[in-house]
């Protein structure tokens, strides 16, 4: 599978369609954190994910199944909590998000990539957490809109900050509050302009925000000028196990 510069590929899968052997592609650290899950959604949902990003690492790279090293460890506490990445090979790059049964890979080549989805849900009570999500520039703009687009600007900022923060690997360590973004009335002019302890100059971040699937708010952070977007399914990645 081959991935040019610039490009990103965003690859979608179902975590209700799974099957069995699905178990004989993950490492062992993986079977047993699959075991030690107890609701059938949430061990479905990781045994998706987590086996479709090895199938995807192995066809972008070239390293067989059973080579591939993921590292989850967190810096600060060594547990297996922390921003995952390839140890075999550094040139790709990757990150997982998944909402209900939608499970999405962010591939991207080269440079660091955060994404986030989320479900629209018209009952979330936002107001009630917009503070801890809004920096205070954001929260006045916030304020003086309608009802229905206060709904959309809360999940573009949720979703926007998780991406960059999953794109840095800092998470929750910085308060989403404390960053701040700059967008125009139609969501596609997106600057950050505050990040606290990020040394990089913010024009080198390309962010993208859209509605998925028609109620999912996808969002994505790239610190590279991204060109443009791919997306794939499951059926895409049938074309290609076959060589594996």
């Amino acid at each position: 599978m081959e991935i040019k510069s610039g490009e990103c590929h965003i690859w979608r899968f179902d975590s209700n369609e799974v099957t069995p052997d699905l178990v004989n592609i993950l490492s062992k650290e993986e079977k047993t954190r699959y075991l030690n899950y107890k609701y059938i959604k949430d061990k479905n949902r990781f045994l998706k994910s987590a086996s479709m990003l090895r199938i995807l690492l192995s066809l972008y790279t070239g390293i067989s199944l059973e080579k591939l090293i993921i590292s989850r460890k967190c810096n600060e506490c060594d547990r297996n909590h922390g921003k995952p990445i390839l140890i075999n090979s550094r040139e790709i790059n990757f990150s997982l998000s998944y909402s209900k049964n939608i499970v999405v890979i962010g591939i991207y080549k080269n440079f660091e990539i955060g994404v986030d989805i989320e479900w629209i849900n018209n009952d979330f009570p936002c107001e009630e957490v917009i503070q801890s999500i809004l920096s205070y520039e954001e929260l006045k703009k916030h304020n003086v809109l309608g009802t229905n687009e206060k709904l959309k600007n809360f999940y573009f900022y949720w979703t926007i900050k998780e991406s960059l923060t999953k794109a840095t690997g800092q998470g929750l360590n910085v308060g989403f509050n404390n960053i701040s973004i700059e967008r125009d009335n139609n969501y596609e002019s997106i600057q950050v302009v505050n990040y606290p302890g990020f040394n990089n100059d913010f024009h080198d971040i390309s962010i993208k925000s859209m509605i998925f699937e028609e109620n999912y708010m996808l969002s994505l952070a790239v610190f590279d000028s991204l060109k443009i977007i791919k997306f794939y399914n499951e059926s895409d990645i049938n074309k290609y196990t076959e060589l594996m």
